[in-house]
């Protein structure tokens, strides 16, 4: 699935991008990988009273029911992403999809391809753009000890495009990725079901461009990842990369 990403620009940039204003921007810095295990603060664009805002967010969605912080650690961690094909049903995401999407930033993402069993990790990134969008829910739920609201967030993903399928190839899926030109109406909460829905579709392959990189993000656990060298291109001497497609 899709857990791991990363926002390797300044704060600066992502607002001038989204032509938003940024939260408590001073204490954002790039971020070179992130997993989504690890519950991280991500900054998200939502709408407010027709404006586009940028604040921080906690990856790992807490639904408005969990009663105590116990359940909500339990819950955060199997709700990192949403499906797109069961986002209108699933009682923790139906009511966020329709009243509460965001989108979630990014420079590339990180997924792994499976090779005469071992699995080689990749970095994901888009064509002629150094920022693009990618689809999320939010929800705000508030500790019921300590009264202080957590902004939460899922990342959605969809089924893979051809070119994304063949490196993702055991689950074969891909974060919904919301086009430049869709970025705003994805944050319309004017929208129908249906009308949101036309906009959950894969990204273009041809879009797509991508690169082994080190299995330093496979170690994130044990290693220090959030590096400039984790998304940097890596050959594996044991294969040719083109002889993967």
């Amino acid at each position: 699935m899709c857990y791991h990403n990363s926002l390797k620009k300044e704060a600066k940039e992502i607002s001038e991008y989204y032509e938003a204003s940024f939260e408590d921007q001073d204490l954002f810095t790039p971020i070179f990988h992130a997993a989504g295990f690890t519950f991280p603060q991500w900054p998200i664009v939502f709408a407010e009273k027709n404006k586009k805002k940028i604040a921080f967010s906690e990856w790992g969605l807490i639904p408005s029911w969990a009663t105590n912080r116990k359940e909500a650690n339990r819950l955060r961690s199997t709700q990192l992403n949403a499906r797109s094909e069961t986002i209108f049903e699933k009682v923790s995401f139906k009511n966020n999809i329709l009243q509460q999407r965001c989108l979630i930033p990014s420079t590339g993402y990180f997924e792994w391809q499976l090779v005469q069993k071992k699995k080689y990790p990749y970095f994901i990134s888009i064509r002629n753009t150094e920022i693009f969008s990618i689809a999320g829910i939010v929800n705000i739920w508030t500790d019921s000890e300590t009264k202080i609201p957590n902004a939460t967030f899922a990342m959605i993903t969809t089924n893979a495009n051809s070119c994304l399928e063949k490196i993702h190839n055991t689950k074969k899926r891909m974060p919904l990725i919301v086009s430049r030109t869709n970025e705003n109406e994805w944050l319309d909460e004017r929208l129908s079901a249906a009308e949101i829905k036309k906009l959950m579709t894969p990204y273009p392959s041809d879009e797509i461009v991508f690169h082994t990189v080190s299995n330093l993000i496979s170690n994130f656990a044990t290693k220090n990842s959030n590096v400039e060298e984790a998304s940097k291109p890596y050959v594996y001497p044991e294969f040719q990369q083109q002889s993967l497609f």
